[in-house]
């Protein structure tokens, strides 16, 4: 919630906006998280305690848990569930080595070779990793935006790669190699167990620490907790593991009041191709791509709800949108594609922003 001039205001819950919006005392300014303006109250004619915000980065997904503490004991706002596109990225960057690899033993124009501009500078990380860095630091801007973040909460957790590939806690003599040819059994389970992926440890120990220094950058007051308390905290307060339930249980805890039954999934897409063509396999167009990108005032990844009265996809249906030049669009949603509807039905509800949000039940119910 925002006063009239833009500045975050305490949150509130649904059925107060709700109340605040009947009564034309406020605006909407987004969709999705719901966001809305007060037109006539400020900051100063408001009570304005703040609040926090937990972060449990992983891999895959990053919890973020929004909450109030007052004397040790937490209350959760909402909870949010970000999703990485990190593999999409992995991908696309193999994609164009192999191209570029193609290229060289193909009868083109000269490319001169590059020599000597290939050093890397102090930080840097591959952008599979970077991006979970920077999409974690868009979100607790947004935070910032919307509400008034006091203090932020992260587990700076690290992992024991070859604890995990071993399968059991090792101590002294079990971190050397060791001979195992006259214990064949014992070689072979070991070179099972060494087959396992650690990708996901992997990408959690190189950005542990590009991340805590982003976000001390905020100046906001950060505070780290190890994922042994957090455990611990969840033990204490009878919570099921989530990645949304930890970020509220990071760090000093005494008790935790309720948290929300609901979580908003945000998953990361991209902000759609700078080419307008289709290539083969061999790297060679193959279909050009519309060189406009609206289409009756819509573009791909729009948020949008369509309302249809007759045919088989009768009903209302809300979702992401993919324009066509026909003006027969096709809409994503929670349960599948539909696919062929008139961009005469279609209302706009928020310009595309690199993500797309979906709501999940959370492990427990509302306390």
């Amino acid at each position: 919630m925002l006063d009239r001039d833009g500045k975050p205001l305490q949150p509130c819950r649904p059925g107060r906006a709700r109340q605040f919006l009947k009564a034309g005392r406020a605006v909407v300014v987004r969709h999705t998280p719901f966001v809305i303006r007060l037109t006539g109250r400020t900051v100063a004619d408001s009570t304005v305690a703040g609040v926090e915000v937990g972060l449990d980065p992983g891999s895959r997904h990053t919890g973020i848990a929004v909450f109030t503490e007052r004397g040790g004991s937490r209350t959760g706002k909402y909870s949010i569930q970000l999703d990485y596109r990190g593999t999409v990225i992995r991908d696309k960057l193999t994609a164009r080595s192999n191209y570029r690899r193609g290229r060289r033993s193909r009868k083109l124009r000269y490319r001169a070779p590059r020599f000597l501009n290939r050093t890397k500078p102090k930080g840097w990380l591959a952008p599979s990793l970077r991006h979970r860095v920077d999409t974690t630091m868009s979100w607790v801007a947004r935070q910032r935006r919307w509400a008034p973040v006091r203090a932020i909460h992260v587990e700076r957790v690290t992992f024991d790669t070859h604890a995990i590939s071993a399968g059991k806690p090792l101590e002294g003599i079990d971190y050397q190699q060791q001979f195992l040819r006259s214990k064949p059994a014992r070689l072979a389970r070991i070179l099972q167990q060494a087959k396992a992926p650690l990708r996901d440890a992997a990408a959690v120990n190189a950005t542990r620490w590009a991340l805590w220094r982003a976000l001390t950058a905020t100046t906001l007051p950060v505070a780290t907790g190890s994922g042994g308390r957090t455990k611990w905290n969840r033990s204490r307060t009878n919570a099921p593991k989530s990645h949304t339930l930890d970020a509220l249980h990071v760090g000093e805890l005494g008790q935790v009041t309720g948290w929300p039954g609901r979580v908003l999934v945000v998953r990361a897409t991209g902000r759609g191709l700078y080419r307008r063509t289709r290539t083969d396999r061999y790297g060679f167009p193959r279909l050009r791509l519309p060189r406009i990108k609206h289409v009756h005032g819509f573009a791909t990844g729009d948020l949008v709800r369509a309302t249809l009265t007759t045919g088989k996809h009768a009903g209302i249906h809300t979702g992401r949108v993919a324009v066509r030049t026909t003006g027969s669009f096709n809409i994503t949603t929670a349960t599948g594609i539909r696919q062929g509807i008139n961009h005469k039905h279609i209302r706009l509800l928020q310009r595309a922003d690199g993500y797309s949000y979906t709501t999940r039940q959370e492990n427990t119910t509302e306390r």
